[in-house]
């Protein structure tokens, strides 16, 4: 198989990865309200779909279920899916699962106008301070060390490759990774990026709604543009009911 389109992270993480790839957006920060079913995201999803019903999407669960304990990466790993949207972060497991695996790591291709000629985003584990903490002070001060500065940058991408690119762009961890043969690559994607998921109160719930809109697109029971339209009502409510204290 060349590529499985829904089988970046989930549902919603390949909507939101495609529907950039084909210059859509998700969020009006103005407004403060998802825009999910914009037309290039509309184009994205039945671009989805398309391969959904070409190649049946029963049968390619099957396929993938053959993945066994890997789950998504296994296929490629396994020389079963030629490409794959991937972290640096699994880089641990192409090592131990596939010693033998010749690959290469670039953008993804460009969609069509009026996409950007490269589209990337970055997401995943987040900390902060929830209101009303104790020694609020000192907790800025954690989070500031390891998120911003020199030392808490360069120590975090020590710990875990999932850390590799917290903190600022001046981060010296980076200077290093550019040297990295395998992580290089990485970084130039990361300086091109574009996008990251809408941070709002109920992002959860939206990538929740997104994932089960999405699914029912895929497997016709929606058609794409009421799809995203019903994931977009769904949170926006939700949204409206956070930002007003309900």
């Amino acid at each position: 198989m060349g590529i499985i389109p829904w089988a970046v992270y989930g549902n919603a993480n390949s909507m939101v990865t495609w529907g950039w790839e084909h210059g859509g957006e998700f969020f009006d920060e103005g407004k403060q309200q998802f825009t999910t079913a914009g037309p290039e995201n509309i184009a994205a999803l039945e671009w989805m779909v398309g391969y959904a019903k070409k190649y049946n999407i029963t049968t390619l669960s099957g396929f993938q279920s053959g993945f066994g304990a890997l789950g998504l990466d296994g296929g490629f790993i396994q020389g079963k899916v030629a490409m794959q949207p991937f972290g640096p972060w699994e880089l641990p497991n192409f090592k131990q699962y596939g010693p033998n695996l010749h690959y290469g790591v670039t953008f993804l291709p460009a969609g069509p106008a009026p996409a950007p000629p490269h589209s990337s985003w970055v997401g995943g584990w987040c900390m902060g301070l929830p209101t009303g903490a104790k020694n609020s002070d000192q907790g800025w001060q954690w989070l500031y060390w390891l998120g911003a500065s020199p030392e808490g940058t360069t120590m975090a991408t020590q710990i875990s490759v999932a850390m590799t690119f917290s903190g600022s762009k001046t981060t010296p961890a980076l200077a290093d990774q550019r040297k990295n043969s395998e992580l290089a690559p990485f970084v130039a994607i990361l300086e091109a990026t574009l996008h990251q998921r809408p941070v709002t109160p109920v992002t959860d719930y939206y990538m929740g709604a997104l994932d089960r809109h999405v699914g029912e697109a895929l497997y016709g029971k929606a058609v794409a543009k009421d799809a995203l339209a019903a994931a977009d009502k769904e949170s926006n409510q939700e949204l409206q009911n956070a930002l007003s204290g309900k």
